[in-house]
């Protein structure tokens, strides 16, 4: 005699409290979650990798990162040029650009940047100095060559330079 199996989803049947997902309530479709049924649109951009080094005894400094680009999507994303800035404070003291490229699905794009920013304009700072990194990418989603989402990625890094050792400390992306 052969033993019956009962599948995960004729356990499930059978079970009384079966929760159903009501496509009906507005909130359901407002979150997002269930555009065109592949998820969540996410991206996110970040800064990796970030050196810092004196050019000389003025306040000027080389300030060199990685921009990783991170596409979790099933179709590619494809982004305009954007300008980011580095600020202390309210004070921009730097600008690098981010290319305009395109992330392959469920990848992630990578730069290499290098700036100049003058920390003398910043103020006076007690061995330390705190940064900002902001930027904004704006493109589009290309989902089978057929469905195009315009999507914008956001990057706001914080960090503080030890001006004695020229060390990047605390950096956090959101």
């Amino acid at each position: 005699m052969r033993k019956s199996r009962m599948t995960r989803r004729e356990s499930e049947e059978t079970d009384d409290t079966v929760k159903e997902t009501d496509y009906s309530d507005e909130r359901f479709w407002e979150k997002g979650v269930f555009d065109w049924g592949l998820g969540n649109w996410e991206f996110w951009v970040r800064l990796g990798d970030v050196s810092i080094s004196s050019t000389n005894g003025t306040g000027e400094f080389r300030f060199s990162a990685r921009v990783l680009v991170r596409n979790r999507n099933f179709g590619h994303y494809k982004f305009d040029d954007t300008m980011a800035t580095i600020k202390n404070g309210d004070v921009t003291i730097g600008q690098f650009v981010i290319p305009e490229s395109r992330a392959k699905a469920r990848s992630t794009k990578r730069f290499y940047i290098i700036d100049d920013i003058n920390s003398s304009s910043a103020g006076n700072h007690s061995g330390v100095l705190p940064l900002s990194v902001e930027a904004k990418l704006r493109g589009k989603v290309h989902l089978m060559k057929v469905i195009k989402r315009k999507k914008s990625a956001d990057m706001n890094c914080t960090m503080s330079i030890n001006l004695a050792t020229n060390a990047v400390q605390d950096l956090n992306c959101n």
